[in-house]
C-alpha cells in the first residue's frame, strides 16, 4: 500500500514538472511574438482595416532623435556657460555624439511600420554610483537608498532588502531614479546579463550601482514596458554574443548596451503590445502559482503518508492479524531457544588474545 500511494506521487510530481516547464516556454512563447510583432494586430494592419492613417515608428524615431539633440545642447550650453564660455558661433555644435544607428543588413525583416533603432537613440543610458569612491574631503554626504543587482530581477523588482549608500547631493541629482526608467543589469552570472525591469519610484531619491544601468527613454511614446520586456527575452542572444566572460563572471559595458538594437513598433502598438503581454502574463503567474502550491501540498502529503503507516492509520486493521506482542514475544523465545550468538566486543578481544 506504501508503494502504491508513493507510486502515485511520483506520476503527479512529474506532472506537475512538465507543467512549469510548459508555462516557462509559453512565457518565452508570449514575449518572443510581442516582440516580432505577431501578439496583436499591427497598426498598419489596424489602420487599413479602419480606413485612417498612421505614424509609422520611423517618424517616431525621428522625433526621438530630435529630442535626443536638443537634449544634448541645452545640457552643453548651460556646461559653456558655467565655464563662462560664450559660443561665438554654432561651430559647438558638432561636438554633439551622434547615437549608434542600427545595420539593416545584420538584422531581420520587421513588420510593416515599424523600425529598427538602437537603445541609444531611444533613451539616455547611464551607469550608477560605484561603493568607496574617493571625493573631495569637504563635500557633504547624506545616505540614501540604492538599488543592486540582487534587486533587479528579470521582469520585477526585488525590494525587501535595498541597501543605503553615502552620496553628495550632486550624485544624488545626477542618479535619482524616475518612474519610467528601465534598468539594465550589467552582469554577474551569465544569465544576470541584460536582466531588468521598469522603476515606478517606489523609494523616494534612491539611485544605482554602477552594475546597474539606467535607460531613460526620450518621449513618452517609448513605453519603458515594451522596452523591458525585449531586454528580457529578444535581445538576451545579443547580450550573450556581446557580453565579455571571464572565469566566473560574465559582463556587458555600457557602450554595447547602447547599440543594442531595438524594434521599434508605433506609440499605439507598444501600448497594446503590454496591454496583452500583462494579459498572457498574469494567466500564467496564477497557474505557475498554483503548480507551486500542489508542489507543496505534494511533498506535504508525503510526510503525512508515511506518519500514517508508521502510526498504523494507513490501512484498516484486520482483527484476525496476530498482534504485533504476540509476534514479539514469539521473536524472543525463538532467540532464547537459539542461544545469543552475539559476542560482546570485551570478549571477542579476550579470546583474540589467547
Amino acid at each position: 500500500m506504501l508503494e502504491t500511494h508513493f507510486s502515485r506521487l511520483d506520476e503527479a510530481e512529474a506532472a506537475l514538472e512538465r507543467v512549469a516547464r510548459n508555462l516557462k516556454r509559453y512565457r518565452s512563447a508570449v514575449l518572443q511574438a510581442a516582440v516580432e510583432g505577431r501578439l496583436v494586430a499591427t497598426e498598419a494592419e489596424l489602420a487599413r482595416a479602419e480606413g485612417r492613417d498612421y505614424e509609422p515608428a520611423s517618424e517616431l524615431l525621428k522625433r526621438l532623435l530630435a529630442e535626443r539633440r536638443r537634449r544634448w545642447e541645452e545640457a552643453e550650453l548651460a556646461r559653456l556657460r558655467a565655464a563662462r564660455k560664450t559660443p561665438k558661433d554654432d561651430k559647438w555644435r558638432a561636438r554633439y555624439p551622434e547615437p549608434e544607428r542600427a545595420s539593416a543588413s545584420d538584422l531581420s525583416g520587421l513588420p510593416e511600420g515599424w523600425c529598427w533603432s538602437t537603445l541609444d537613440c531611444l533613451a539616455e543610458v547611464k551607469g550608477g554610483i560605484t561603493k568607496n569612491q574617493a571625493r573631495e574631503a569637504e563635500e557633504p554626504l547624506r545616505e540614501v537608498p540604492y538599488l543592486r543587482v540582487a534587486n533587479v530581477q528579470r521582469g520585477y523588482l526585488n525590494l525587501s532588502e535595498v541597501a543605503t549608500i553615502r552620496a553628495t547631493a550632486s550624485e544624488l541629482d545626477e542618479l535619482r531614479l524616475l518612474p519610467g526608467d528601465v534598468l539594465f543589469n550589467e552582469g554577474g552570472d551569465r544569465d544576470k546579463l541584460g536582466r531588468g525591469w521598469v522603476w515606478y519610484g517606489q523609494i523616494a531619491d534612491c539611485i544605482h550601482q554602477n552594475h546597474v544601468f539606467r535607460a531613460r527613454p526620450y518621449l513618452g511614446e517609448v513605453v519603458p514596458e515594451y522596452l523591458s520586456w525585449y531586454g528580457n527575452s529578444g535581445a538576451q542572444a545579443y547580450f550573450l554574443e556581446q557580453g565579455k566572460q571571464t572565469t566566473n563572471l560574465a559582463s556587458i559595458n555600457m557602450t554595447k548596451l547602447r547599440r543594442l538594437p531595438v524594434p521599434l513598433p508605433p506609440a499605439a502598438e507598444q501600448r497594446r503590445l503590454v496591454m496583452e503581454i500583462q494579459r498572457h502574463l498574469s494567466v500564467e503567474e496564477e497557474l505557475s502559482q498554483g503548480s507551486v502550491t500542489s508542489e507543496r501540498r505534494a511533498k506535504r502529503l508525503r510526510q503525512s503518508i508515511l506518519k500514517w503507516a508508521f502510526e498504523g492509520r494507513l490501512v484498516d486493521q484486520d482483527p484476525n492479524d496476530e498482534p504485533a506482542s504476540v509476534l514479539l514475544e514469539r521473536i524472543q523465545r525463538e532467540r532464547a531457544q537459539a542461544g545469543d550468538t552475539a559476542v560482546k566486543p570485551g570478549k571477542a578481544r579476550a579470546r583474540k588474545a589467547r
